[in-house]
């Protein structure tokens, strides 16, 4: 299943990983917690979390 029409390399850079850790680059998120509802592909949540010491997450992806 394809989650997103964005599919070329600099797209997906610019338009998901970005677009995700530009949160950090405007708030101090060491020791923060984050709930993602509707995580879908893991974005914003997965880069954050891979990026910034005790940043925590809480995942609620939604089913139907």
């Amino acid at each position: 299943m394809n989650l997103t029409a964005i599919t070329d390399e600099e797209g997906v850079y610019l338009k998901h990983f970005y677009d995700s850790l530009a949160l950090g680059f405007h708030h101090e998120l060491s020791n923060q917690t984050l709930c993602d509802v509707g995580a879908g592909a893991g974005f914003p949540s997965i880069p954050l979390k891979n990026c910034i010491s005790r940043f925590k997450s809480d995942n609620c992806g939604l089913a139907q």
